[in-house]
């Protein structure tokens, strides 16, 4: 059983991605039927509005949208999932 929390369509140039998160439950042996949510990342063709290949896939606690979000803005920013080397630092007066 699942649901869907959010998706999101990135535009990078060229280039669409969609990004799609749901709450499902696990089949890992020590997690057996818990919510979890799993976020997955497609190239997308924005003209027939159709997914392609599957590029990346990433997990968080049920109804969280922290790796939606980190993979809609690294999409956005990079064009890639990939992590950066260095760890991006955030002024504090960002968030006052």
């Amino acid at each position: 059983m699942s649901n869907l929390v959010a998706y999101t369509i990135v535009q990078r140039n060229d280039k669409h991605y969609y990004i799609s998160t749901i709450n499902r439950e696990s089949s890992a042996e020590l997690a057996y039927g818990r919510m979890y949510a799993e976020t997955m990342v497609w190239e997308w063709d924005n003209t027939l509005r159709k997914m392609g290949d599957l590029i990346g896939q990433g997990e968080a606690c049920c109804d969280s949208l922290h790796t939606h979000l980190d993979f809609v803005r690294r999409m956005h920013r990079d064009g890639t999932l990939e992590e950066p080397e260095e760890v991006e630092q955030i002024p504090l007066d960002d968030f006052l």
